[in-house]
């Protein structure tokens, strides 16, 4: 008789703790042949290139359909049926097939939708200590499927990974367990099933999917299988066995994805997309980059028309290249803590892990997409990528350039420029001013009815990337709001980095620029000399109060050397901060407070001429 998990909706969240780990599921002996064929070692898995030199349709190459109505109400089921306590299926009466069993699975035929399952039979061809290899009838009768393949897929799903893995000397299935968790056991034995077929039934690019049916317990007949599924396309995808192996390790991740409910279509797909970084398969083509419209969309964008994942696969790009990001610079372990998040989703869930890390989903934000468009780690460690594929890419400016010695139509008292543009939630805008020199701006969010300053105050910022005529680079982090900002010195650029830093909300906010400046042939280095005597300044303090972390720019109108430090009311020692030379310019610096105790300390800047000081309060 079927559960009636109908009524139990509102029950509280128990989620599918996988119940079969590796070291418990049962370990059969390797088969010694497979249809006259005979299983042998091919060697090292290859380095693979590109997928976008593989012919595949980028758009359509991962089926797994986590947007459409259907894939949402189906995993309001399987939520419903945790929430309900209703537990996996009996482990298949204890019974383990053999090679060479025939059963008849549900399986998605032509395009790949909750609404297109059909039985098809398989054959079980391999069984090993993680999974069982079904492969449909069809295809092994006229020969798509061959022993070589099974040998190949076994090597990549248990051996070995390519050399820029993250563990090369083990495969997708350990890799991705270890990274992000365990997979679902809805059939209780600790095992997954990979069924081998033609997806697209003769056409088609649809290489794998998971799909949340699999995941029901006591559904109607011909839907889903109640079992954990990995769907592995056997035309298309045995073409080219490397590109099978990267579809493998992204669906796998979708599939441990569904023990711990699944995020918005973004962040699933840009950790899938990540896996395949993370398993050294290939690193996707970023063409998005180059587009001004692609790069101007809001951050979370997923598009399912007119095609999966937009045009080109673009929202695979910038999801794949975002988590690629954040795993570069906190680890790839950490991706993995963003998917077994349970309680918080979207972009709360990674910013509360993040902040675990002392980080924050803003800073991260920032920091992206400063990295996209300097992409040079000799500037800031923040601000590139490692890896050779990524090192080449620069997002273009949003804006056209401003030449600083050109005025402005109309302009009075200096060099003036006013921008104005709408920056959508996560995304970005970049301007840039050339040959310039003491530039004075203010950077704001327009509001026609002011109710809502504060609150665009605190998810919209910038950073500026000041280039001096020697080359020297210095970065500022400026925040909005009503007061002028003075850059002084000497610049061939300032390029201006601007953000909305909330994914989740549905629209952007505007921003605005307001900016004059000498042009920088009217700003020599005597009149300079003579104009900025030795000083130092602290600005930007923020937040003030602040609890866990506290931001501060230190400026030097000369280079020098610099000690700053942060004392409590009664002089005594709390952290060093700096001690050495500064550049001129204006000088971020993060301080982790975390450890720090409630009350009132003073930052102290000096050097043999100056001595500035700031309060500041730190909350329990």
């Amino acid at each position: 008789m079927k559960p009636t998990f109908w009524t139990l909706i509102c029950a509280i969240l128990l989620l599918a703790v996988p119940l079969g780990h590796a070291a418990d599921r049962v370990q059969p002996p390797v088969p010694a042949d497979l249809h006259a064929g005979h299983f042998h070692n091919h060697g090292p898995i290859p380095e693979t290139s590109l997928l976008s030199g593989l012919g595949v349709h980028l758009a359509d190459f991962c089926g797994t359909d986590l947007s459409s109505d259907a894939a949402k109400a189906v995993m309001k089921q399987v939520l419903a049926q945790r929430m309900a306590g209703i537990t996996p299926l009996a482990n298949k009466n204890n019974i383990i097939p053999k090679i060479g069993d025939r059963r008849t699975f549900n399986a998605l035929a032509g395009p790949v939708s909750e609404s297109n399952w059909s039985p098809f039979e398989f054959e079980l061809v391999d069984i090993t200590s993680e999974y069982f290899l079904w492969v449909e009838v069809g295809e092994l009768v006229i020969g798509n499927v061959g022993a070589n393949n099974v040998s190949q897929l076994r090597s990549a799903m248990l051996d070995a990974t390519p050399s820029r893995s993250i563990n090369p000397s083990q495969g997708i299935i350990a890799n991705n367990n270890q990274t992000f968790g365990q997979p679902p056991n809805v059939d209780g034995d600790g095992m997954i099933d990979i069924l081998m077929y033609d997806i697209g039934q003769g056409s088609g690019t649809t290489l794998g999917f998971v799909s949340g049916s699999d995941q029901l317990i006591g559904v109607s007949d011909g839907t889903g299988n109640e079992r954990d599924i990995l769907y592995l396309d056997s035309n298309e995808g045995l073409r080219n066995f490397d590109t099978l192996a990267v579809i493998a390790a992204h669906e796998y991740t979708h599939l441990i994805h569904f023990s711990y409910g699944l995020d918005n279509t973004f962040i699933s797909e840009g950790m899938a997309e990540y896996s395949m970084v993370m398993n050294g398969y290939y690193w996707r083509g970023i063409g998005y980059i180059s587009s001004v419209s692609e790069v101007s969309l809001p951050l979370f964008s997923w598009r399912t028309n007119p095609s999966n994942g937009g045009p080109g696969a673009r929202d695979y790009e910038r999801g794949g290249l975002f988590f690629t990001y954040i795993a570069e610079q906190q680890g790839h372990e950490i991706v993995g803590e963003m998917m077994r998040d349970t309680e918080k989703k979207g972009a709360v869930g990674l910013d509360s892990v993040l902040a675990l890390r002392g980080s924050s989903l803003s800073d991260t934000i920032l920091d992206f997409h400063t990295a996209n468009h300097v992409n040079d780690k000799s500037v800031d460690p923040r601000f590139g990528y490692n890896e050779p594929e990524r090192s080449s890419h620069n997002t273009f400016l949003t804006s056209p350039p401003v030449n600083g010695e050109i005025e402005a139509a109309g302009g009075e008292a200096g060099f003036p420029y006013q921008f104005s543009a709408q920056i959508e939630a996560g995304s970005v805008h970049y301007l840039r001013l050339s040959n310039v020199a003491d530039v004075d701006f203010v950077y704001d969010t327009p509001d026609p009815t002011g109710l809502f300053k504060p609150s665009k105050y605190l998810r919209n910022r910038g950073r500026i990337l000041l280039t001096s005529p020697d080359g020297t680079n210095t970065i500022r982090d400026i925040r909005p709001g009503s007061q002028n900002i003075r850059l002084d010195g000497n610049f061939s650029s300032a390029t201006f980095i601007l953000i909305q830093d909330n994914p989740n909300l549905p629209v952007g906010d505007r921003s605005s620029i307001d900016a004059f400046w000498t042009p920088l042939s009217l700003a020599t280095d005597t009149q300079r000399d003579e104009q900025l005597p030795l000083s130092v300044t602290i600005s930007d303090v923020w937040p003030n109060p602040f609890r866990s972390a506290l931001q501060v720019f230190i400026g030097v109108s000369q280079t020098r050397p610099v000690t700053v430090d942060v004392v409590d009311i009664l002089g005594r020692p709390v952290a060093k901060v700096h001690d050495g030379v500064l550049p001129m310019g204006a000088h971020p610096f993060h301080l982790n407070t975390s450890d720090w105790p409630p009350g009132t300390f003073l930052i102290r800047v000096r050097t043999d001429q100056s001595l500035v000081t700031q309060l500041v309060t730190h909350l329990n």
